[in-house]
């Protein structure tokens, strides 16, 4: 289409369908690189804004999908190179106030797993102020999105799964118990869910020795999750991980609720444990960006 546009022919040029398909297509294939190459169309597009096909401007959503294919990369710089593109989407919103490039909570939440799935040094931090600077563009009024549930378990996520270095995980420690406590005082918009209190269960399994602190820590942290009314199987399954036969005796409180080897009776355990957990769509791509602006 390009090369016929150049050659002459007006009607070849590409619209911003063409540009937002072939976007669309790349994210959806099996390239190993294939959020480098959606992110050089998103430019070539900007390029054509910037020319005059005005048109041809970026949205939010156009965005949204370049970065959910740095989340799902695998590379090391997946963190850097999603972080890099928001700031490149706040200079453009700030710049024009246009509210199609206002980014949400699925912005965010894709920019903060992206570095949560690199694997680098200082992953943790890097995260954590992702959450911050969104919190802070927001309590100033810059953007009309706040931290939500998947943005506070991004940045534990991150924690939990920082690399085997004793600094790193006591600085990662010290993030996810911050974080986790913070999401805990927050409006119900970013409260802790069943995924919430899995991954904290796993950041002090991989952050902290076998002892009794830890053992009371995770039981701390188990006992927030029945009062929520938010224990699954996920959780479940953390702690038989995680813990000894002793150990969970000890975390519920019971000898009555696990089997000998190590296993948590599910039908025995009080209703109200679960009595917030809500079924949810592992949905598309499509409907996660429901709340953008086309």
């Amino acid at each position: 289409m390009v090369e016929l546009y150049e050659a002459g022919n007006q009607s070849a040029r590409p619209n911003k369908i063409s540009y937002v398909s072939l976007i669309n297509a790349i994210t959806r294939s099996g390239d190993p690189d294939k959020a480098e190459r959606a992110e050089k169309v998103l430019f070539q597009m900007y390029k054509q804004y910037q020319d005059g096909h005005n048109d041809l401007k970026p949205t939010a959503k156009t965005i949204a999908m370049v970065l959910d294919a740095w989340q799902k990369s695998g590379k090391p710089d997946a963190g850097e190179r999603a972080e890099a593109l928001l700031d490149w989407m706040l200079g453009l919103y700030k710049e024009a106030m246009d509210k199609r490039l206002e980014p949400n909570e699925y912005i965010y939440s894709s920019v903060i797993s992206a570095w949560s799935k690199s694997h680098c040094f200082g992953k943790a931090p890097r995260a954590r102020r992702v959450l911050e600077k969104m919190r802070k563009m927001h309590d100033s009024g810059a953007i009309s999105a706040a931290p939500n549930t998947h943005c506070y378990t991004g940045v534990i996520n991150s924690c939990a799964y920082c690399l085997d270095d004793e600094l790193e995980k006591k600085d990662a420690l010290k993030i996810a118990l911050a974080t986790y406590k913070e999401s805990e005082r927050t409006s119900e918009h970013g409260r802790p869910n069943h995924v919430t209190y899995a991954t904290m269960l796993a950041a002090l399994n991989n952050l902290l020795d076998p002892s009794p602190e830890r053992t009371a820590a995770m039981g701390s942290i188990f006992k927030r999750c029945c009062i929520t009314g938010q224990v699954d199987s996920m959780v479940l399954r953390r702690l038989e991980t995680s813990l000894s036969p002793s150990e969970l005796q000890e975390v519920l409180c019971t000898e009555d609720l696990v089997t000998p080897e190590g296993e948590i009776k599910r039908g025995a355990l009080p209703v109200d444990w679960q009595s917030n957990l809500r079924l949810r769509s592992t949905g598309s791509l499509k409907a996660s960006l429901d709340g953008i602006a086309a």
